[in-house]
């Protein structure tokens, strides 16, 4: 920041600063409209209203729903209350209850208010809230299930109230659950899955036996685009028993400055280098007489 200071000072015109992090978890956002209240911006919060850089556009209504039927799946499979809501920002999620996540829930919980309204006057339920009832009569032991095995596949994408489903239908003597899950590929949380009930497990269901399956019978084949793997596979590259190459066969070198990318070619003004795939959050460089063997022209090209 100290170059764009001077330059800004140089020029006389005005620099506002602000992290990425103060503005999602603290009151970044807060203090930036207070500062350009102050040099004379006025605010319209109509999301209708006409773009006129063509950059700065509202949220999509369509993205907007989405995000709010998200989080109200997250709401209800856990059954939670505003209250309770309020009391774990105040607790466990206190880096969170900042001015955005204070916009977001003064849009929400209206929202959440009217949809349970509706919900009621046409006398339905939604899926959430057959999993909790469910739940519900099963945990007071109204039904019982007559089940001596209870098996679950990709548990690391159930939601709080699957979890005590299964809870549920194992809770009787001589139940025997057999779940198996990877909490690497928790892909659904878009759908109300919650990686706690992979990571809390015996909380939820006890002390029992655990097969970790670390390796295969053979080998295993992991493809993944070298600019954009995921953290598994580079948790992989620092394996040493582990050999990943490219489609070349040339191997794969994980980023000395980051830890958390690869190094990839490039062309630059000074010549062929090889640069961390995470560019630009991480800006390591390594200068090279000529490109890596195996690297075609066109990919040399497209670096």
């Amino acid at each position: 920041m100290a170059w764009k200071s001077g330059v800004h000072a140089q020029h006389g015109t005005t620099l506002i600063e602000s992290t990425w992090a103060d503005v999602m978890f603290g009151d970044g956002l807060a203090r930036l409209k207070d500062e350009l209240t102050r040099l004379g911006l006025t605010f319209d919060w109509n999301p209708d209203r006409p773009v006129s850089d063509g950059r700065a556009k509202p949220m999509k209504h369509e993205d907007l729903a989405r995000l709010v039927r998200t989080f109200m799946t997250h709401v209800k499979s856990n059954s939670w209350t505003a209250e309770d809501l309020e009391r774990r920002l105040a607790a466990d999620l206190a880096r969170r209850n900042g001015f955005r996540t204070r916009l977001f829930l003064q849009v929400y919980w209206p929202i959440h208010a009217e949809w349970e309204r509706r919900l009621a006057a046409d006398r339905s339920v939604d899926f959430e809230d057959m999993l909790v009832q469910a739940v519900g009569h099963l945990e007071a032991g109204n039904i019982g299930a007559d089940y001596d095995l209870i098996m679950v596949d990709e548990f690391q994408d159930a939601s709080r109230a699957r979890a005590r489903l299964v809870r549920g239908l194992v809770k009787a003597p001589g139940r025997f659950l057999l779940a198996v899950g990877d909490d690497w590929q928790s892909i659904n949380r878009f759908a109300g899955a919650d990686l706690s009930v992979m990571t809390d497990f015996e909380a939820l269901f006890g002390r029992g036996h655990q097969l970790a399956l670390t390796r295969a019978r053979r080998a295993v084949l992991l493809i993944s685009h070298p600019r954009r793997m995921s953290p598994f596979v580079i948790e992989l590259l620092k394996d040493p028993h582990v050999t990943v190459t490219g489609s070349s066969d040339t191997p794969v070198e994980i980023c000395p400055g980051c830890g958390q990318g690869t190094l990839v070619g490039r062309n630059g003004k000074f010549g062929p280098f090889l640069g961390c795939s995470t560019f630009p959050a991480c800006t390591y460089k390594r200068h090279v007489q000529q490109w890596p063997p195996g690297i075609s022209s066109a990919a040399r090209r497209r670096h």
